[in-house]
């Protein structure tokens, strides 16, 4: 364990102290090696690095220090501690945003049920577990399934906590989004519409969360393609997260890059490329090149180069984001996988069949395998192939 201790130290010195808003955490700095013993805080040093690893995008150290500290928690204080079960949450959590969704799925079925057991169905830390479970099994494309645990977990939570408290909201804005993968976009732009009015009205127009509310229902609006409204919140949502958060919050910069999708949808790419270059530019300055959402963003511009016809450049920036994504999330991360079907249409263009092909024939195998036979992706890429 304490080996463990001394690679925290040198994966935290990998990183860029340097950068706004990306401090190491209090609890850790100046510690030297950590000392384990029994003792419950120290672990919980250890969870907080691990989720300041998160957040620079290094999922791979985030989760083995996860692993540690969960293994010292059921040795410490057992399996059905509290603070065990929170390991383990935050494990599944590590794992998901990885791609790892099968063991994700798996670990948050295991504390669901230790939870419902130790804590009760009505306890807040089960309904974490059940909206998290929902959210791995509608990234594997279960779609049925995730939104019949979040309308339970909703249920449960309007009862216990009310209709206008923030884990309500959570819920009901955790359940629009699967609704948008049923394409039932009716029920989700409502439910959207009644999480933004209720958080006006309790937290006021300039929260972080009625913020979010307003993103997400921009969003909803875009899928539909009822593009003027969507990219008239868009763009309040954006000048007010400017003024509010800054121009270089992370919120700040999902809106620069969804309202460069809108601007994608309705064929404005001029715009829609300045307004990308903009992201990455900030991204890269903040959390590095290889970071995961700089190589999103430098994904969508390949994007936008080919709806351009600006075929070689997609394609080179194509071929960069699969190699840094193989590095940083590995070769068959959704992410990969996504970036690898997009190079896939840019060689088509170009008149490359054979390779797109083979590239295309290499990912319908890979998202088999790793997202699963009739996952949506899986199936749109065989479809796709089908017809090439």
């Amino acid at each position: 364990i304490v080996s463990l201790g001394a690679k925290v130290n040198r994966w935290a010195s990998e990183g860029r102290e340097k950068e706004q808003g990306e401090q190491r955490p209090d609890t850790l700095q100046g510690q030297g090696t950590v000392r384990w013993g029994d003792h419950s805080d120290e672990v919980g040093s250890m969870s907080s690095l691990a989720e300041w690893l998160r957040q620079q995008g290094k999922y791979e150290k985030d989760e083995a220090i996860h692993r540690q500290t969960l293994q010292v928690r059921e040795t410490v204080l057992g399996k059905d501690h509290q603070d065990t079960l929170g390991g383990m949450y935050n494990l599944a959590e590590s794992l998901r945003q990885q791609g790892k969704y099968t063991e994700a799925e798996a670990i948050h079925r295991q504390t669901l049920q230790v939870r419902e057991t130790v804590l009760g169905k009505d306890h807040q830390d089960t309904l974490g577990s059940m909206n998290n479970l929902a959210k791995s099994l509608r990234q594997q494309g279960k779609y049925t399934e995730a939104e019949a645990i979040h309308r339970q977990a909703l249920q449960v939570r309007e009862t216990v906590l009310g209709k206008d408290h923030p884990d309500t909201l959570e819920t009901m804005s955790s359940l629009a989004t699967t609704l948008h993968y049923l394409r039932n976009y009716i029920e989700a732009e409502q439910i959207l519409r009644q999480v933004l009015q209720v958080r006006e009205t309790v937290l006021g127009k300039d929260h972080q969360d009625t913020l979010g509310s307003m993103n997400n229902l921009a969003e909803s609006l875009r899928l539909q393609r009822k593009y003027v409204e969507a990219e008239t919140i868009h763009w309040q949502t954006l000048q007010r997260r400017e003024t509010v958060l800054g121009k270089d919050h992370p919120d700040t910069l999902v809106s620069m890059s969804n309202l460069a999708l809108l601007l994608r949808n309705t064929r404005r790419w001029k715009a829609a490329e300045d307004f990308e270059m903009r992201v990455i530019e900030t991204r890269k300055r903040l959390h590095g090149a290889d970071h995961p959402l700089t190589l999103t963003s430098m994904d969508y511009l390949a994007s936008t180069y080919r709806n351009q016809g600006r075929l070689k450049e997609s394609g080179d920036l194509q071929v960069q984001v699969i190699k840094a994504r193989k590095r940083v999330l590995g070769g068959d991360h959704p992410d990969t996988l996504s970036t690898m079907a997009n190079l896939a249409f840019t060689l088509r263009k170009e008149g490359l069949q054979a390779k797109a092909i083979a590239l295309l024939d290499s990912c319908l195998q890979l998202r088999e395998r790793v997202l699963g036979v009739h996952h949506p992706d899986t199936d749109f890429t065989r479809s796709v192939l089908d017809n090439w």
